[in-house]
């Protein structure tokens, strides 16, 4: 932002990308639960960011987020319907509304419905039904009359955990006071652990505010060379002719978008004949040594910068996410599968979507745009995450562009073995052969010796021993492995889910 030529300009970053609307419409098939978390994830701590000053966006919706082209890292764009409310102030807020987003709320106002983080909760719930059912939810003002609302797991058949969809359900009910308050309790209840911003009560109180015209005029001495930093005299002082200068009030929004998440489940599977837990059940046929594995790097958030000559007003820094948060397993597969290089697809499909435990062996395809070493990691419905391809005994996990591999193979058989539940599986193809070494717990009993990997705590303390936390990288895309050469760290993703009954 900056005044000249007898009045004000201001200026945003251009995004290319195509909206979570369109995304969702080619497509041809629901995301999964996994990858849901992963575009969730970093739009609430955009938003505690835009609570945390009071601030509520109100016009959340499908094509109001831009995913980037190359990371499907999610954007919040369109912030025409955000409104500050300060605490002990009335006045009116624009009725901006899109049926079936808008929660009642914003309708009219109305002493007793009043708009605050809740409202903002709605609409991305909303945006979540929408994503995983394909309908929309009915508009909130009919639902006041006759709520035909049907819950997100009664419109999906199972696919997603109870948890998830009891979150969305509970955020999208029709009155304020019964739904979801503040993006920290709808983050923990999603197991996103903490936010960034800190939360607002239903009573609109917040902490002071810094002054938006200082903050301005701090960032335009800045871009000045010879200014002084100083504010501008009040009507009446000495300063009185700069005082018919307009002042503006500009509120930057840094909506930061991470990486997001795609994955969810197929049960544990571990070898040999005697499986303690997991619901695979591995029978093998001795080969060679296992290949070495490897882990990606996340692009930094997008950061916009003033035009040579523009000075710009700078976005408030959005802190770092707090050391202590909770580790999402799910989530995780998805930063592995939006961190995919440009032009590196794969395609990974079970032989079936549900497997019966003790009548069927699980099987998978896995293709490639680009040749590379194969890496397949499975988590259970227990919570077990194993790495098993390759492994102890069966090490061939190279690919050729176009040719589309079997695992298990002929070798080895992986019998289905319970528990019962959702079971997510990771398929990764690398340029170079990639290691799990920073991260693996050992191995488990069976003959085939899958490689554990550490989940929740565990895996938070791994990471930061491998010296990878918060630098938006994931421990299970492991490292590439190029024997101290110079070499390419590029891959590709995917994950999908399977029920074990």
């Amino acid at each position: 932002f900056w005044e000249g030529n007898g009045t004000a300009y201001m200026v945003m970053p251009f995004y290319e990308g195509t909206t979570l609307k369109d995304h969702l419409a080619a497509a041809g098939q629901k995301p999964d639960e996994a990858w849901l978390l992963a575009l969730i994830d970093p739009l609430t701590q955009a938003l505690s960011v835009l609570h945390d000053k009071n601030c509520f966006h109100r016009d959340i919706a499908p094509d109001n987020i831009l995913l980037n082209p190359a990371t499907q890292a999610p954007l919040l764009l369109d912030f025409g319907a955000a409104r500050r409310v300060i605490g002990g102030l009335t006045h009116s807020l624009t009725v901006i509304l899109k049926p079936g987003f808008a929660p009642i709320e914003q309708y009219a106002e109305i002493e007793s419905m009043k708009q605050g983080p809740w409202t903002d909760l709605y609409a991305l719930a909303a945006v979540i039904y929408k994503a995983a059912s394909g309908i929309l939810p009915p508009p909130s003002v009919a639902r006041m009359v006759n709520d035909t609302y049907v819950p997100l797991g009664m419109t999906t058949g199972g696919r997603y955990s109870e948890g998830f969809c009891a979150a969305i359900d509970t955020a999208l009910r029709v009155t304020p006071e019964r739904r979801t308050q503040s993006v920290q309790d709808f983050r923990q209840e999603l197991g996103l652990g903490s936010a960034t911003g800190r939360t607002i009560s239903r009573s609109g109180s917040a902490a002071p505010e810094l002054d938006p015209l200082l903050v301005l005029e701090q960032s335009r001495a800045r871009n000045r060379p010879g200014t002084t930093t100083r504010r501008q005299p009040a009507a009446g002082s000495s300063g009185a002719a700069s005082s018919s200068k307009k002042k503006v009030m500009a509120l930057a929004i840094g909506a930061v978008a991470v990486i997001a998440a795609v994955v969810a489940g197929l049960a544990f599977m571990r070898g040999g004949a005697a499986p303690t837990t997991g619901s695979i059940e591995s029978k093998a046929t001795p080969q060679t040594q296992p290949a070495k594995g490897n882990v990606l790097t996340v692009p930094p958030p997008l950061t916009a910068t003033a035009s040579e000559g523009v000075p710009i007003a700078s976005s408030p820094p959005v802190a770092p996410p707090p050391p202590a948060r909770a580790f999402n397993t799910a989530a995780e597969f998805g930063r592995v599968v939006l961190a995919s290089a440009p032009g590196f697809s794969v395609n990974a499909t079970p032989s079936k979507t549900e497997f019966q435990i003790g009548k069927d062996e699980f099987v998978m395809n896995v293709s490639s745009s680009r040749s590379g070493y194969v890496y397949v990691l499975v988590l259970d419905p227990d919570g077990a995450l194993n790495l098993i391809f390759p492994n102890k005994i069966v090490t061939a996990n190279r690919i050729q562009a176009g040719q589309r591999m079997q695992v298990p193979d002929k070798g080895w058989q992986l019998e289905t073995v319970g528990p019962a539940g959702l079971v997510q599986v990771l398929a990764i193809v690398s340029d170079v052969p990639r290691d799990y070494s920073m991260v693996r717990s050992g191995r488990d009993g069976s003959p085939i010796g899958f490689l554990k990997l550490p989940t929740g705590e565990a895996a938070v303390s791994a990471a930061a021993k491998a010296g990878i936390q918060g630098s938006g990288e994931s421990i299970y895309s492991g490292r590439p492995n190029c024997s101290g050469k110079p070499c390419s760290d590029k891959f590709g993703a995917q994950s999908f889910t399977v029920s074990v009954r």
